[in-house]
């Protein structure tokens, strides 16, 4: 008995890979001591022996780490939709090498125009569709992006080899493929296809396989999405502050017009923006036109035709339109002169609540360009400048009735030159004598940056209210520029103006300001001049201002004369 127990005992392993061979080897026996020896205590250990780094050999090996790592010699792209196709190939060439795939595709597709579009590839065929879209017909590809279910083909017959798979110019030789569609908010949107040279070359086990590429390329997707939109967000942000704060600072609708345009210019990622407004004898034409591609394009000035353009469209029916692909329509986009174009194209209304100021155009040469979120941030763009052109046309026409400036209380601009005429024809008349007192305030900016426009109108109202104080109810005061006042004094000579204008001036010098919680001394420029007949009274205004630009250049606080 105890010999059977030593007798070695012998064991059979088979190769997982070929069951045709197998290794014999003999169990190791244990040997076990008949009497206890008493343990020993352990040695102490060792000083641990300083480790050196060694470097690992290089060697064939898989890792999704390196496929998705960008070298330092390869640049991440910024731009989202650059650096989504980047890493799509670089997820195409991981299904290619994992599945020893002759060709790995994505396709999109768009069941509304019943299109399958090129989205990449990866492929060691030579005679892969330069097409990048495909109609949905019967081949297999149609009927995942159609049906929504995965598809194995183990064996396909080289005569069919075409009809079957849609992507090859001319037979490439494939025998098997498989197919699985990419659910994007529970709808398809790609389809993911992968072919062999080899027969099975794929089995059922290869569908969940793909099943997790297509998962990580739905994350990847959903992330490249929410980043995209917050970058077509903050941009619109950041263009909408900015439009902002240049509306403020200008008068006219036309500057107003133009800055829109400039605007989404700078926004939006577009090979043309243009402005289609009212000019001369209130035809519509193409105003203003920002380029950014040496391509042909209209010239300024173009006609813009309202019945059967785009553009014209957009105008009457005061409503957006887009269109993805110019080629896909008939209708011109300004006149029936120009040549059909290719691309995506956004005509946007510039209206406000009752008038329709013209349109802003944005042109691309890649179709299907611009996504809904960038199409709502140019409408936001535009209506912020409708807006602030419909208040702007409103106070022009209020300004046409209104006699005194909001601001000092002082007859505005419009007004007092009307008073200066009048004033003119009563010297011709009458032969009396009258002056005219331009005064301007010294320093504005340094003012402004110190005490903002508020600290600079505040300024300019005390004056105004100290000159009336000065003046006879026949004379008249004036805000002819937006810092500096017009002053009739009727019967007084050029000399006898230029005595009164430097005690005023000394008068003001000394006045403290008390502006927030700190005190401003406000200086005052003037120039003079006589009022006679042989000059218009926008002359006369414009050369006195002249003179108070001279007064002002020469360090401010001065009386001028002509």
């Amino acid at each position: 008995m105890n010999e059977e127990k030593n007798k070695p005992v012998k064991r059979y392993v088979f190769d997982d890979i070929s069951s045709e061979y197998y290794a014999e080897y003999e169990e190791p026996q244990v040997v076990r001591a008949e009497k206890e020896v008493p343990r020993q205590p352990a040695p102490p250990n060792p000083p641990e022996p300083q480790r050196t780094f060694v470097p690992k050999k290089e060697g064939p090996r898989f890792s999704i780490i390196d496929t998705f790592y960008f070298k330092p010699e390869e640049q991440a792209p910024a731009e989202p939709r650059a650096e989504f196709h980047s890493i799509l190939n670089k997820l195409l060439e991981l299904v290619q090498e994992v599945l020893f795939a002759n060709t790995a595709a994505l396709f999109w597709v768009n069941k509304e125009r019943q299109l399958l579009a090129v989205a990449e590839k990866m492929t060691k065929a030579s005679s892969f569709t330069k097409a990048l879209r495909l109609p949905i017909g019967n081949d297999v590809i149609s009927r995942i992006a159609v049906s929504g279910k995965p598809e194995i083909i183990s064996e396909i017959n080289p005569a069919a080899e075409i009809d079957v798979i849609p992507y090859y110019e001319s037979p490439a030789g494939v025998k098997s493929l498989i197919g699985v569609p990419i659910f994007f908010r529970d709808e398809v949107i790609a389809v993911l296809v992968a072919d062999s040279l080899t027969d099975e070359g794929f089995g059922r086990e290869t569908v969940p396989l793909l099943g997790n590429f297509t998962r990580l390329f739905s994350a990847i997707l959903r992330a490249i999405t929410d980043k995209y939109d917050l970058a077509v967000v903050k941009n619109a942000f950041n263009s909408l502050k900015w439009l902002s704060n240049e509306l403020l600072s200008k008068a006219d609708v036309n500057s107003i017009l133009t800055t829109i345009a400039t605007a989404i210019s700078d926004t939006i990622d577009a090979e043309f923006v243009s402005l289609v407004s009212q000019g001369e004898l209130h035809s519509w034409a193409v105003t203003r036109i920002v380029k950014r591609s040496g391509a042909e394009y209209v010239e300024e000035g173009c006609k813009v035709s309202l019945s059967d353009t785009l553009s014209g469209r957009a105008l009457r029916e005061n409503r957006t339109l887009y269109m993805e692909d110019l080629s896909r329509v008939e209708e011109h986009r300004f006149n029936q002169s120009e040549p059909l174009a290719k691309g995506a194209f956004v005509a946007i209304p510039i209206s406000g609540l009752g008038t329709c100021f013209g349109a802003i155009t944005v042109e691309s040469l890649t179709p299907a360009k611009f996504s809904s979120l960038e199409v709502d941030g140019m409408k936001q763009l535009v209506n912020l400048g409708a807006l602030a052109a419909e208040v702007s046309q409103a106070s022009q026409l209020l300004d046409k009735f209104v006699v005194f400036d909001r601001t000092t209380g002082t007859l505005n601009k419009r007004f007092f030159v009307e008073r200066l005429e009048e004033e003119i024809g009563r010297v011709s008349d009458l032969g009396i004598k009258s002056a005219l007192v331009l005064m301007g305030l010294d320093r504005v900016d340094d003012i402004r940056n110190r005490f903002s426009v508020e600290g600079v109108d505040y300024i300019l109202t005390d004056i105004a209210e100290t000159v009336r104080g000065w003046l006879k109810p026949y004379d008249a005061i004036g805000k002819v520029s937006a810092h500096s006042f017009g002053i009739i004094l009727e019967g007084f000579s050029q000399h006898e103006a230029l005595a009164w204008g430097e005690k005023f001036r000394k008068n003001l010098a000394t006045k403290v300001y008390p502006i927030g919680t700190r005190n401003y001394m406000a200086t005052i420029s003037v120039a003079v001049l006589n009022i006679d007949s042989k000059n218009e009274p926008s002359e006369l205004v414009i050369t006195a201002q002249k003179v108070l630009q001279r007064a002002h250049t020469s360090g401010g606080n001065v009386v001028k004369i002509l």
